[in-house]
């Protein structure tokens, strides 16, 4: 994940620095080692985060399906019905981005550059990744020439998607002249409760000499800070999730056995500067349960990956909750209610909504009550979470679960039911 690639040249047809096009096997390991074979016979190959490219309208992806140009609501609501779900969820495809709020689906953007969004949390907006384009001159392989470049650049979007504001850009200048331009990943943002920090993964401040690694970022910009969080070198993280409480980084430390992908989850303490692996191998993806008792996850496999419920105090899993090999991005209800995430079609992915019930056993684990498709036949971007926002006064009041005591030592966790 260093900064070892080899550029493309502008030689009369355009062509393009797609660090993008890279992303499975640059950003997205720990879950795309295991799933990327899959994906890319479903996809056609996996493209940039921000979809189709630059403001100039090029096309920087190559071999994806055409996707539905419409999302389609499942099951067609009734009048009478409750919607089935609180708040809004915003989702993406072919680099544009949706809302739903109950039967209700609007289109927000529609340049196709946008990626993994993230609610503020007081719902004045979200923060998501928009890919730009520019001409550089880079220097390679013994010679300067000019290339076209797509760099990732945070900015914060408010609700109706129609007025965007930079937060930060990851453009790194080189030396040796004016245009001289490359640039450093900003990738899955997460805002902090207090909306105060944007936890990221990045190659920041170096993209030559640091792998993409947690990483934290000002809410109003400002320089990017590696933690020095450890990793499997040229492996790196993915996934920062703050907890409820605001004191917690769930993550996917991503590890590798053989050619697999070999992901674990972990908890980051900024406090105490304490990673915590929490599951074996063959997790990814976590989001927190609204008390921060739980974290929904992924189990990976070769073959397959399907939603899990992790304990967070000890990395036990405690159900699954899919079984179908083709479930993964799970984004936990502010609410409680329920639990949205992508699932692996023939045509793309959809979204989906598992309806949790009433809880069970003497650890109060959710029970699943139905398995909602959301959209139909849709082909959403596969690398962009769901991101889910209900207003405070519709979220009922519960208790956060403290951080465990427990030490930096490697818990162990049971094996999916």
């Amino acid at each position: 994940m260093s900064g070892s690639r080899p550029p493309a040249r502008d030689t009369g047809p355009r062509l393009v620095i797609d660090r993008g096009s890279l992303a499975p096997a640059l950003a997205l390991v720990g879950l795309l080692l295991a799933a990327v074979g899959s994906l890319a016979l479903l996809f056609g190959g996996v493209g940039s985060p921000g979809g189709s490219g630059g403001s100039d309208g090029g096309q920087t992806g190559g071999g994806r399906r055409t996707p539905n140009p419409s999302v389609i609501f499942t099951p067609e609501p009734s009048a009478d019905a409750p919607p089935p779900f609180a708040g809004t969820i915003l989702f993406t495809q072919d680099g544009n981005l949706w809302s739903m709020e109950g039967a209700v689906v609007k289109q927000l953007t529609s340049a196709g550059t946008d990626a993994m969004p993230t609610w503020l949390p007081d719902g004045s907006g979200f923060v998501l990744v928009e890919t730009r384009r520019r001409k550089t001159t880079i220097p390679y392989g013994g010679s300067v020439d000019d290339y076209i470049l797509d760099y990732p650049v945070l900015v914060r979007v408010t609700p109706d998607g129609a007025t965007r504001e930079v937060v930060k850009s990851g453009l790194y200048k080189l030396k040796g002249g004016n245009n001289r331009y490359y640039f450093t990943w900003l990738l899955q943002p997460d805002v902090s409760p207090d909306g105060a920090t944007i936890a990221l993964v990045s190659d920041a401040p170096d993209p030559f000499d640091e792998d993409v690694r947690l990483s934290l970022l000002a809410s109003d910009g400002g320089d990017v800070k590696n933690l020095g969080v450890r990793q499997n070198r040229g492996l790196g993280h993915n996934d920062p999730a703050w907890s409820p409480d605001g004191k917690r980084i769930a993550l996917t430390y991503n590890g590798r056995d053989g050619a697999i992908g070999a992901p674990r989850i972990a908890i980051y303490t900024p406090g105490t500067k304490k990673l915590r692996l929490l599951t074996s191998r063959g997790y990814a993806q976590p989001s927190w349960s609204p008390d921060g008792a739980f974290l929904a996850a992924v189990k990976t496999t070769g073959v397959g990956r399907d939603i899990v419920i992790v304990r967070a105090s000890d990395g036990v899993v405690m159900e699954r909750l899919t079984s179908d090999g083709r479930s993964f991005a799970p984004t936990w209800g502010p609410d409680g209610s329920g639990i949205a995430y992508l699932n692996l079609t023939p045509e793309g992915a959809d979204l989906r909504l598992l309806q949790l019930g009433a809880l069970s056993g003497a650890d109060g684990v959710p029970t699943v009550v139905d398995d909602i498709a959301l959209t139909t036949d849709t082909s959403l971007d596969p690398v962009s979470r769901p991101a889910w926002y209900i207003a405070p006064d519709l979220v009922p009041s519960s208790s956060v679960s403290p951080e465990p005591s427990a030490s930096g030592a490697t818990q162990s966790a049971a094996p999916a039911p």
